[in-house]
């Protein structure tokens, strides 16, 4: 008989019920969970459990007898109360970093014929945040002279919650200029111009990883024509990548500072 409990049911309770089932279905299937995630679900079942995770014992130095058992966190951003403590010290930082200017808010993505290739070398990921930053600065560099200010977040995941690796951007409204010693007002970057250099940054950079990727045997068979073939540009024009820029419109500062809290939490689905 499955117990239902009268109240509500916590991330930790759920993980504590079903997840050892889940990790065992998961290596059954031939599809075994990365330690990463092994590691963070660990932390959060773990989380304030004195027997698992230690504690501070505190004595009144009055000599009372009083004490206080205080267990230690787990620390993880996946852990709804430990990622709470870590988006609001984000948020601080944010609130301090961001400067007293307007940002535009750019999304960079990648087809989706790419995905699977991300998901099975994850080290690739570093390659989109690299293009999009060189996409940005050479653009401003370039075209008008200036240095914007960016922040960057990279999620793994899409509004569904399927895996879609894609960077989000805050950027001001112009920036300092190359030589430092004035700023240069911004309020337009063409988006044909961004779509072509991130799609050029992009495939630029993963041409050699994949190619190593190759070599190494842990990249998809589907993918080996793209690393060995000579028509290498080529072959990527026949994969679709229209529209995988999305330019926002002007955000005020404290609109930007929501945007970059909101990127820094962890998603977790309810609905399966």
């Amino acid at each position: 008989m499955i117990e239902v409990l009268s109240g509500p049911y916590t991330l930790k309770q759920i993980l504590n019920d079903h997840w050892d089932a889940f990790v065992e279905d998961c290596e059954r299937s031939g599809k075994p969970l990365r330690s990463a995630i092994l590691e963070n679900v660990q932390k959060v079942r773990n989380c304030r459990d004195p027997l698992k995770r230690g504690y501070h014992l505190y004595q009144c130095p009055n000599g009372c007898g009083d004490e206080r058992m205080i267990p230690h966190s787990c620390k993880s951003r996946f852990c709804s109360s430990c990622g709470k403590v870590a988006t609001d010290n984000w948020m601080e930082r944010m609130s301090v970093d961001l400067l007293n200017v307007p940002y535009h808010h750019i999304v960079f993505t990648i087809p989706q014929e790419l995905r699977n290739l991300f998901g099975w070398k994850r080290a690739l990921l570093g390659v989109l945040f690299t293009a999009a930053k060189t996409t940005v600065l050479s653009i401003c560099a370039e075209k008008y002279g200036y240095i914007p200010g960016i922040v960057m977040v990279q999620h793994t995941f899409g509004s569904d919650l399927k895996f879609n690796p894609h960077i989000h951007l805050l950027i001001t409204e112009g920036g300092l200029s190359l030589d430092r010693k004035r700023w240069v007002h911004n309020v337009f970057i063409p988006w044909d111009m961004l779509k072509a250099r991130w799609k050029y940054q992009v495939v630029s950079r993963l041409k050699p990883r994949l190619q190593t990727a190759i070599a190494e045997g842990t990249v998809g068979r589907s993918y080996t024509m793209l690393g060995t073939h000579s028509s290498f540009f080529r072959i990527l024009e026949y994969i679709v990548w229209k529209d995988m820029v999305c330019v926002d419109g002007k955000e005020a500062r404290q609109r930007a500072i929501y945007h970059a809290v909101y990127w820094s939490v962890c998603k977790t689905s309810c609905g399966g």
